[in-house]
């Protein structure tokens, strides 16, 4: 990846996790309705996750869904009414294989710091958008020989979460990545990206 588009995606998710967390003490307004779903949380998601790819110079491109699974936990606080600010940090891993070109291409560990955006529309319900930095670890593979890389790209989702009780939510999620370009183990690969899909609960402390 080069390093004007690498420095470009660290200064997007910073400005993301800066904004998130000056919106609440900018406005300083709180909310009764909101006060259940701030604070510290942790939790675990599972779900699956789309590796895809292309060949530049051909018509080859791959994509392979597999599971992806991790855990998360972060800080939320209250403003202006029903929003919600704060940021969320997430490491986790994902099984994608694809094979193109004779060369097969594999996700591994993934790790991301995001800012995040809610609305609680109910004392119970909240729709959420996350924006941030994302990690990602790919080997490129072809025979006995093979080679990793991490990726540095830019990590967008929106979902909905629920509270169950005072201290326990589910939520739900769609969230993509965008890594650029990569060259690894003497493969250029164009445009890869990770989708995912997945369910989540988290404990509120």
């Amino acid at each position: 990846m080069s390093d004007n588009l690498e420095e470009k995606m660290i200064r997007t998710a910073t400005a993301a996790i800066a904004l998130s967390l000056a919106l609440p003490l900018a406005l300083g307004v709180t909310s009764a309705m909101a006060a259940g779903l701030d604070g510290l949380y942790a939790g675990a998601d599972i779900g699956i996750g789309t590796l895809k790819y292309e060949v530049p110079g051909t018509d080859l491109s791959g994509d392979d869904d597999g599971l992806t699974y991790g855990a998360f936990g972060g800080w939320r606080t209250n403003f202006n009414g029903n929003w919600i600010g704060g940021v969320e940090a997430r490491i986790g891993d994902t099984d994608s294989n694809i094979f193109a070109g004779g060369v097969t291409l594999s996700s591994g560990r993934e790790w991301s710091v995001s800012g995040l955006l809610g609305y609680q529309l109910d004392p119970r319900w909240m729709l959420f958008g996350t924006l941030g930095y994302d990690n990602l670890k790919l080997r490129a593979h072809s025979g006995p020989a093979s080679a990793s890389d991490t990726l540095d790209g830019i990590r967008l989702s929106l979902g909905a979460e629920y509270a169950l009780t005072e201290q326990i939510s589910l939520r739900g999620s769609l969230d993509g990545s965008a890594y650029g370009n990569e060259t690894i183990a003497g493969a250029r690969f164009d445009d890869i990206t990770m989708g995912r899909a997945s369910i989540a609960a988290l404990y509120r402390f």
